[in-house]
């Protein structure tokens, strides 16, 4: 795609995101991310790999930046709301991150991504008694995900002795 027209945006965010993941060429990824982003200023996906990219380099302010950015120019992308909500729950802003899942889930009830991503950020706050059922959720809206269900195990092991659910103890 790129041999045929070097400006296509979301090639150039591709491929960027192959340079930082898997030839870990993070000046070349990100020099890439940015030519993507000035390609296209006005599409979300290159803003919201970027902000991944940033998060993963620790600079957090503009990793939020950035996936803010994406949700503005698609506001209606679960996965951009996504990606805001962790972008902030990685930064330790876990009451803002539990606003930002919640209005994701706002738009999709069944978001099982924002629902483990609010009991994650509850958990955090210290509000593990209302965590564990949006993770209880989370893990039946995803039909199994194996990712939630290792991150549920682990809700359930650190409440206590015998987690039996969310209204009583063994």
């Amino acid at each position: 795609a790129l041999e045929i027209d070097p400006g296509l945006a979301t090639a150039q965010a591709t491929l960027a995101m192959l340079e930082i993941d898997y030839d870990w060429d993070f000046p070349r990824g990100e020099a890439r991310m940015r030519r993507a982003i000035a390609a296209n200023p006005g599409l979300a996906e290159p803003h919201i790999s970027y902000s991944a990219y940033l998060a993963a380099m620790g600079r957090a302010a503009e990793s939020i930046a950035e996936a803010r950015r994406g949700l503005e120019l698609d506001p209606m992308s679960q996965p951009a709301a996504q990606t805001l909500g962790y972008r902030l729950f990685y930064a330790r802003q876990h009451e803002r991150a539990q606003a930002q899942f919640r209005k994701t889930l706002a738009l999709d009830q069944r978001a099982f991504v924002a629902r483990v991503g609010l009991a994650q950020a509850l958990w955090e706050a210290g509000e593990r008694k209302r965590a564990l059922p949006e993770a209880e959720r989370a893990m039946a809206d995803s039909a199994g995900s194996p990712w939630i269900l290792g991150w549920l195990g682990f809700a359930q092991a650190a409440s206590g002795p015998f987690y039996c659910g969310p209204d009583h103890k063994v």
